[in-house]
């Protein structure tokens, strides 16, 4: 399935002709007896043990096309869902951005949602890229490659309608969905929806999990999905930023609370949260600064909405050993999400 290409559009494998080439960010060497990389290496380990990744590749995926990166020779691979398959007109995009934390290894892990979403006679095409992680890769390679394959789609106008722009991503995933849309020009994106997103970067991830209800952080250690360990949220946020200024972590495009425009950001936004992730509450405080900008102009800032799902941790949805609250939970927000992409509801 990798290298299908699809019969009904032109040449969606194609690759990107004369496309310029900028700044690449070289990886770091990684010097596995350090402190930090040795944890990002158990961290991997016990990430891929408990949140597999699907057996065999994603299996709903119609094919992969390989967009020219700006590092010459290099290739971002990027699979393609749609459910109508005979058409010739230009399909409206939605971008998807996998997560686990900015380090492990992620591309098709969402095949299950992404399925959901270009369902059966929906003209929307999705596309999940993979993009470079760190260590290897720190910011702002990810972005960087996401950006190469916006410039993939602009240059194929006869087969990407980007006139209703959407993208969406899940935990770092969700992150880099917002940095992109924030880092864009304006209105590139009219939707964006984000699951459990970390959206601010600019304070301990330790002194998150203190600030959590001491009964939500208890029973999240015990239940569905869970409160991460602080060497974990700490470990991934280092190697994320491995090489830059300490003060970035007050860009917006790391830290999108920190936009201070909120016109910049996409004019239909949904964030579903969990109830045990100690993100939430950066993202609460977020939606609930542009939700107060909203009410003082509704003409030119986004629409937001906001679903935390309760009883649940961070990443709860890929959790192997899912109950059937987690279940429901699950098919809920995977519900709204797809629906909310497709423009069904609140369009």
């Amino acid at each position: 399935m990798a290298n299908q290409a699809p019969q009904n559009r032109n040449a969606r494998n194609q690759l990107v002709q004369n496309q310029p080439i900028r700044s690449q960010t070289t990886p770091n060497r990684l010097r596995w007896w350090s402190w930090t990389d040795l944890r990002i290496r158990q961290h991997r380990i016990l990430v891929e043990r408990h949140y597999p990744m699907p057996e065999g590749g994603p299996a709903h995926a119609k094919g992969t096309i390989e967009v020219e990166s700006r590092q010459t020779g290099r290739i971002i691979r990027v699979n393609w869902y749609c459910g109508m398959d005979n058409t010739n007109a230009a399909a409206p995009v939605i971008i998807h951005l996998s997560g686990r934390n900015f380090c492990v290894k992620s591309h098709g892990i969402d095949d299950e949602f992404l399925h959901i979403v270009a369902r059966e006679n929906s003209p929307f095409i999705v596309l999940d890229v993979e993009y470079r992680i760190a260590p290897e890769y720190p910011y702002p390679a990810a972005l960087e490659d996401i950006q190469d394959v916006l410039q993939y789609l602009r240059h194929h106008p006869a087969d990407y309608d980007l006139n209703h722009l959407a993208i969406c991503g899940f935990g770092a995933g969700g992150n880099l969905a917002l940095a992109m849309a924030l880092s864009s020009p304006r209105d590139t994106f009219e939707t964006a929806v984000v699951f459990y997103p970390v959206t601010d970067l600019s304070y301990p991830e330790k002194r998150k999990i203190q600030l959590m209800e001491p009964d939500i952080r208890r029973r999240m250690r015990r239940g569905t999905g869970g409160v991460m360990p602080p060497w974990v949220m700490e470990s991934t946020i280092q190697s994320y930023l491995r090489g830059n200024h300490p003060n970035i972590v007050d860009d917006p495009r790391l830290s999108p609370i920190r936009q201070q425009d909120e016109s910049r950001f996409p004019r239909r936004l949904l964030f579903i949260t969990a109830e045990g992730d100690p993100w939430t509450a950066d993202t609460k405080t977020m939606v609930d600064g542009l939700i107060y900008a909203r009410r003082r102009d509704q003409t030119s800032l986004p629409t937001v909405f906001y679903l935390e799902m309760l009883g649940v941790g961070h990443a709860w949805d890929k959790y192997r050993k899912l109950d059937d609250h987690g279940l429901n939970q699950k098919n809920t927000a995977y519900d709204t999400a797809a629906r909310f992409l497709r423009r069904e509801v609140h369009p």
